[in-house]
């Protein structure tokens, strides 16, 4: 078994495991938290130490195939989550430079891992895979975003698919509180500036329909429970852009919101990774589901709520030192 794991100081006993990689990003993270109370949680971080509340974690970029099946091999997930660079918010600052063009194998490897112990996989991808002209776009949808980036997702999707036809694809654009701290988190950082009165200005031409992490979590449980597969849409009930996005978070929080012009001219389509229309429809899995997706004020006030009790300190506790970790 890896020697590299930090267990929590409270264990619960348990009948299922789900194996997270990329506890670091919001998805990951709130994933973890949501679901530490009711399972046995190991979460992976590709890049640095994380600490969750009532969660196993440890570093595995998942980019070593002998490694990645050593891992699935000595927890024995029920679940195996993928929350890789798509899982990460298009919105969020450098969110193109956290893709390579081309396969993302980590994501493949994790896809073999699955396939061959027979476990199942969800992979949290991105709502930016598409572009305008059109509105909420369908699953089908062919308004494909021509970068290379984008490109990269979809070949990504289509190659875990194939190795691991079982496979549970979730695009998404999710936001909530960051496991990295107040410094490094993109709603964090947006809300320090809010608070100095130096936030703005807002793009108001790229559009998307973002949805809480913690309610993502919860329809992703019942993805679970009822084990569909396939590529399913999972989004917010409402089109926004960065402006009004941003404007409401203001309000939720009482805070006074810079006054100064937005982003962008009407004049031009918006062009770029997640710059133009990414707006989904979710009729899928609503029908699948029997849900309905969450409105914008639902998941900032949510996103209040986890300020005031405890869940954003959760998400950031420190990792335990080496001499607590087991073989």
């Amino acid at each position: 078994m890896p020697t590299n794991i930090t267990r929590a100081v409270t264990r619960r006993s348990s009948v299922e495991t789900v194996l997270i990689a990329g506890v670091e990003s919001i998805v990951g993270a709130n994933l973890a938290a949501g679901l530490a109370d009711s399972c046995r949680v190991v979460g992976l971080s590709t890049s640095e130490p994380i600490g969750i509340e009532g969660c196993e974690t440890a570093i595995c970029s998942g980019t070593n195939l002998d490694t990645t099946y050593e891992w699935v091999g000595s927890t024995s997930p029920d679940r195996i989550v993928y929350c890789g660079p798509a899982a990460h918010s298009a919105w969020e600052p450098n969110a193109a430079q956290r893709i390579r063009s081309g396969l993302d194998r980590a994501a493949r490897n994790w896809a073999l891992a699955a396939e061959e112990h027979g476990w199942g996989l969800t992979m949290i991808s991105s709502d930016a895979v598409f572009t305008g002209p059109w509105m909420f776009h369908e699953e089908d949808s062919e308004c494909h975003c021509p970068t290379d980036t984008a490109a990269a997702i979809r070949a990504t999707e289509r190659e875990v698919c194939r190795l691991c036809p079982s496979t549970l694809i979730v695009r998404t654009n999710a936001f909530g509180w960051s496991p990295l701290g107040s410094q490094r988190g993109w709603i964090e950082r947006i809300i320090s500036q809010l608070e100095t009165g130096s936030a703005g200005p807002f793009d108001c031409l790229r559009y998307a329909t973002p949805l809480h992490a913690t309610h993502l979590v919860e329809i992703l449980e019942k993805a679970w429970t009822e084990e569909i597969k396939g590529i399913y849409h999972v989004a917010g009930s409402e089109r926004v852009n960065p402006t009004r996005f941003f404007a409401q978070i203001a309000d939720e929080f009482d805070l006074p919101l810079l006054r100064t012009p937005p982003v962008g001219s009407v004049e031009e389509r918006p062009t770029g990774f997640g710059r133009g229309e990414t707006s989904m429809q979710t009729r899928t899995v609503r029908k699948a589901l029997c849900v309905a997706m969450p409105t914008l004020a639902e998941g900032l006030a949510q996103l209040r709520e986890e300020a005031e009790n405890g869940h954003r300190e959760r998400l950031t506790s420190p990792a335990l030192p080496l001499q607590d970790k087991v073989a």
